[in-house]
């Protein structure tokens, strides 16, 4: 056998292995099992999810904002009214890559405590005059009972991922502040579609 056909079996070969695997559907590792970094998406009927951080707070005892028109924005680089947009553009991001994803966000009649909660915490802080960090953590938190109290439920974090950025200066925040929530929620959505595959 030449080595130019070798070469085509193991492509028609690769091919073959490809499409069972797919068309088995739920994605298997070669001894058959699901993949750890799948483990906490299986199973899951769909999410909710909370948005942490972008709630703003009074700015109090700090140096040299006495004379300072909005001491909101010369601590955080955003006014409260660019606070609030950019939490309402957040919100708007989320809700589409969730929906983009394929990740179901069932009403809120299902009950509160059999539903797995995405918690999507975004925060930035001034670490020059010009420049910003922006951290985003999104966690998975799933309700469980407490094997010596199995009345009482407890929240666990069953996977978690935590993504730093930087923004040079207040102008450039919101969009990096959008980018890496987007981005956070998106890898959330591919592992969630890799684990339904079907």
């Amino acid at each position: 056998m030449t080595r130019s056909m070798m070469f085509r079996s193991c492509v028609l070969l690769g091919s073959i292995a490809l499409s069972l695997q797919v068309a088995r559907g739920q994605e298997r590792a070669p001894n058959g099992e699901i993949y750890n970094e799948l483990r906490p998406f299986v199973g899951l009927e769909g999410i909710r999810y909370q948005i942490t951080g972008l709630e703003g707070g009074t700015v109090f005892n700090v140096p040299g904002l006495d004379n300072v028109a909005d001491p909101e924005k010369a601590v955080t680089g955003l006014s409260r009214a660019e606070r609030e947009q950019l939490a309402h553009f957040v919100y708007t991001d989320v809700e589409q890559v969730l929906a983009t994803s394929g990740v179901p966000n069932p009403s809120r009649a299902a009950s509160e405590n059999q539903i797995a909660v995405l918690v999507i915490d975004v925060r930035w802080m001034r670490a020059k005059p010009d420049m910003f960090t922006v951290q985003v953590r999104v966690e998975l938190m799933e309700a469980a009972r407490l094997i010596k109290d199995p009345s009482r439920i407890v929240w666990t974090s069953s996977w978690r991922n935590v993504y730093t950025s930087v923004a040079s200066g207040p102008n450039d925040l919101p969009s990096v502040v959008r980018s890496v929530t987007r981005s956070q929620v998106e890898s959330f959505g591919r592992l969630y579609q890799r684990a339904h595959a079907k």
